[in-house]
């Protein structure tokens, strides 16, 4: 019974982690993204 708790803590956590990650990721992208439009504006 102990485990599956632990088990549930630690899935919580892991999805925790990836949301960070892709959230982190989409920030990049966009930050790239807009950095070529102002990249292509500025000519």
């Amino acid at each position: 019974m102990k485990n599956t708790v632990k088990l549930e803590q630690f899935v919580a956590l892991k999805e925790k982690d990836l949301q960070k990650i892709r959230g982190g990721e989409m920030r990049r992208i966009d930050e790239k993204l807009v950095g070529i439009f102002n990249f292509f504006r500025r000519r």
